[in-house]
């Protein structure tokens, strides 16, 4: 379900547009009709204007021609597992615990099998393909030594392609990847031959990399080492997963990505620095750029960092030249210097957050600071100037979280789009955080500077050893601050995170939600304008004449914020929904709607690594839902319990499992692994899980929904005995009791227990539910459309209107096989998914109609 609507994509820009140009256009033909400030805000900033006007070009554009549509011919022109022999140029090293790994640009490709002689050129003919870069994984670390930044390698190695999401909510590698300029990867690579110029700077600048987080790990420990390197060096193959974990769920991991914070909080203290010391204001704008370009480029050069590094150049130049530096203004140049170097990043989340963090401060904090000060003014109370410092402290605090929240609302669309939660403690948190991040910067490049002197040295000598102790000292102060953001985010974690699960929005949402933030700007700008008008006329704004507006605005800021956020965060639902979650091997289905409980049947896979952290769980946050009523597992093989097993493993998660519900047929199997995996972590959860036990006939009904369990039947008789797992699966029929929709879901079970079945549930009707193998709307098949499953008269009872298959891609089963495909068919209107080509397949129930979706299509 891939959606290209650029109609609805023109409609989400029209809004914001819409009002920048009314401005500006009253502005230009009729000054007078438009109050002053109104009119002057847009004649000073003609840049923002034509940035957004292009963004807006870029952005449709791109939903008509996808930039990642090169890297989909690379990927579609080269198969998994051929043989490349490629060159390119150097452009990074990685060293990770299992490869290091070579990043190429410029790739050439050689030749698909041979490799070329050593003493060949290093820039052969381009096979018809040409692709920007690749990731080189390299059989021995020991191979990428003596590499220099810059120089062309050959390299060979087995192709693979980058991922695409499977399902709503789950990460696009491929898009990501592709947006980045690096279409796929060489694994079991090689190094064969390098030429010997490369780029004397960026392999410099590379090396004072590596030897500063050298420095780091031998002062600190390794997480907080780990950590410090992704704050001041930018590389984050040495943070610990958990700690990059409790940030995100803190809502404090925008520290660990080199922003405009780590670049305005170095660049001006070293401008300041050097104005004190006596240079020249042009001078010191020059050194301190530079400085800050030669940083940029050692720390990997992300678009966050180039949008800072952009900014602050641009500020530092606005005081050489004794002009006035405006925030957005010098955001919107930069949003345009980095959409001309690559339109791809108007669909990165990372490119979005940190232009909508800058318009959140230099939008948003205005109107929130100028509504506190009329609330505060029709109060007659002046924060600032009160003569208590308790008042002063509470007006310092309300400002600082004024501009927190201003963050949080203009990131607000980016946040619940790609993210699908907000950590509402990520607010009281950056009080604290971002004050000491300055501290910890400082630390950091204290370490850094005095430790790479203690590494020359050897810390020996007077300038040694002074190094060493200035280095330890900052290296203590640092951790000392790593410690306290360890012991917040652990608080928060224990308290929930205050984690608001709110789901994908849709884009009228986004549409709506810029159209009043938008709305409320031009009144806020038109308020200005009001006062000015007052002011200039000798107006003393007092009563009515000025104070009025004030406190009107200051209303609708109070009314249109919460509705705004409101619009964006509110989700609608159809009346049922089913979603079959491509998993890869293995099975997971969910089920919720209006008014109905959700339910989750199976969720695992063999052949995806962490199923449930990084298939299920995003998917269960891309819909909003924080809370599984019920969790039914038809048996105990990996493929259907791992995935949940994972979810709760995880306490920090932010989705809670409330019940499990297993067949009463397992505790009497004997000993599985995985049954009592399951069973320790639902005791461990941070709220302990019941597991409760179903039996033949038993059924639940909850807000309009029965399921009922039709097998195995362990009082009836031993057969359970004889069966395997598969043939053990817990088979579950599904009925709507106010539309009349049902489903029927098998497991894993064999065609022989479809027939037993046929046999033992032919009179059953005075149960729960009545024809229990009448026709059903939709079928989840038996064992992954395996042939020993899909009995032909089972499938003619049932007569489905849609059928899935989970399965893995090219799986060594050979699933689904030919023969149950065949048997599918024979029911006249059915319709056959399988995961692998369609990715999650979604079948909705609205107003009486049957609709499915497929999240992509093969």
């Amino acid at each position: 379900m891939k959606r290209r609507y650029p109609l609805v994509s023109t409609v989400i820009l029209i809004p914001p547009l819409k009002g920048i140009w009314i401005l500006y256009y009253k502005g230009t033909k009729r000054p007078g009709k438009v109050p002053d400030k109104a009119c002057r805000i847009y004649f000073k900033r003609p840049v923002c204007v034509l940035c957004l006007a292009f963004a807006a070009v870029i952005y449709l554009m791109g939903m008509l021609f996808p930039p990642w549509a090169h890297a989909e011919h690379i990927r579609d022109s080269i198969s998994d597992g051929t043989f490349l022999t490629v060159t390119g140029t150097l452009a990074g090293i990685e060293h990770k615990s299992f490869s290091t790994i070579l990043q190429l640009k410029s790739i050439s490709i050689r030749s698909e099998r041979d490799i070329p002689d050593a003493s060949s050129p290093l820039d052969g003919e381009v096979k018809g393909l040409t692709p920007q870069g690749m990731f080189a994984y390299l059989k021995t670390p020991e191979a990428a030594e003596g590499l220099n930044i810059g120089c062309r390698v050959l390299v060979t190695g087995e192709f693979s392609g980058f991922d695409s999401a499977e399902n709503n909510g789950n990460f696009d590698a491929f898009r990501y990847y592709a947006i980045r300029g690096f279409e796929g990867r060489l694994k079991n690579a090689a190094v064969v031959d390098r030429s010997g110029s490369y780029s004397y700077i960026s392999d410099r600048l590379f090396r004072l990399r590596e030897r500063t987080r050298e420095v780091f790990f031998s002062y600190l420990n390794e997480e907080e080492a780990g950590t410090l390197t992704a704050l001041i060096l930018g590389d984050k193959t040495g943070l610990d997963a958990e700690v990059k974990e409790s940030y995100q769920s803190a809502g404090i991991a925008h520290i660990l990505s080199l922003s405009g914070l780590h670049i305005a909080t170095v660049g001006l203290l070293l401008f300041s620095a050097l104005r004190r010391s006596g240079m020249r204001t042009w001078l010191s704008s020059a050194a301190s750029g530079l400085v800050m370009l030669l940083y940029s480029i050692m720390t990997g050069m992300s678009v966050s960092t180039v949008r800072a590094l952009i900014m602050f150049i641009l500020g530092v130049t606005a005081v050489a030249l004794k002009r006035t530096y405006d925030l957005l203004s010098a955001a919107a140049l930069s949003s345009l210097i980095i959409l001309l170097q690559n339109p791809g990043w108007i669909f990165d989340s990372g490119f979005l957050l940190s232009f909508t963090a800058v318009m959140g401060i230099g939008l948003i904090y205005p109107m929130l600071e100028y509504a506190k000060k009329s609330l505060c003014k029709g109060l007659h109370t002046d924060l600032s100037r009160s003569r208590s410092p308790l008042v002063r402290g509470l007006g310092k605090t309300l400002e600082a979280l004024f501009f927190s929240a201003s963050i949080q609302l203009g990131t607000l669309p980016v946040t619940e789009y790609s993210f699908f939660q907000i950590p509402l403690a990520g607010i009281l948190l950056n009080l604290i955080v971002i004050p000491l991040m300055s501290v910890l910067l400082g630390c950091g490049i204290t370490l850094s500077v005095f430790g790479n002197i203690a590494f020359i040295t050897e810390g020996s000598g007077p300038a040694g050893a002074a190094a060493h102790m200035l280095g330890s000292l900052s290296s203590g102060a640092a951790s000392l601050i790593l410690r306290l953001y360890e012991l917040m985010t652990s608080a928060s974690a224990e308290a929930g995170n205050g984690l608001f699960i709110c789901g994908r929005p849709e884009k009228y949402q986004i549409a709506l939600y810029l159209s009043i933030i938008t709305l409320l700007y031009v009144l806020f700008c038109v308020t200005e304008g009001r006062k000015r008008r007052l002011r200039n006329s000798g107006g003393r704004g007092e009563g009515t004449s000025e104070g009025a507006p004030d406190r009107r605005f200051a209303a609708a800021c109070l009314l249109m914020i919460p509705l705004a956020v409101f619009c964006l965060s509110f989700r609608y639902r159809a009346e049922l929904e089913v979603h079959a979650v491509s998993v890869g091997q293995g099975d997971c289905t969910l089920i919720f709607g209006r008014n109905r409980p959700c339910i989750m049947i199976d969720g695992g896979a063999t052949d995806v690594k962490n199923t449930g952290k990084y298939r299920i769980l995003p998917c269960l946050k891309a819909y909003g839902i924080s809370t599984v009523d019920y969790v039914f597992i038809s048996h105990f093989d990996a493929d259907h319990v791992n995935g949940i097993t994972e979810l709760l493993e995880d306490r920090n998660c932010g989705v809670r499992l409330k019940r499990i519900i297993i067949s009463s047929v397992v505790p009497l199997l004997g000993e599985n692994e995985n049954y009592e995996k399951m069973l320790e972590a639902a005791k461990a959860a941070r709220r302990e899980v019941p597991v409760f036990m179903m039996d033949f006939n038993d059924t639940i009904r909850d807000r309009g929904l029965c399921i009922a369990c039709l097998g195995p039947d362990v009082k009836g008789s031993d057969a359970f005995r004889q069966r395997d797992l598969n043939d053990n699966s817990l088979i579950l029929r599904l009925e709507d009791e106010r539309s009349g929709f049902s489903a029927m879901f098998t497991g894993d079970m064999s065609r022989e227990v479809e027939k037993e079945l046929i046999r033992e549930l032919s009179g059953f009707g005075d149960g729960s539910i009545s024809g229990a193998l009448s026709p059903v709307t939709y079928l989840k098949v038996a064992h992954h459309g395996s042939k020993t499953g899909s009995d032909e008269e089972f499938i003619k009872l049932l007569s489905p209107r849609v059928s899935t298959i989970s399965c893995g891609r090219d799986n060594s089963y050979g699933h689904p096989h030919r023969e149950t495909l065949e048997t599918l068919s024979l029911i006249k209107g059915n319709r056959i998914f399988e995961t692998p080509k369609c990715g999650e397949i979604t079948i909705k129930l609205s107003a009486g109609r049957i609709f499915t979706e497929c999240y992509k299509d093969d």
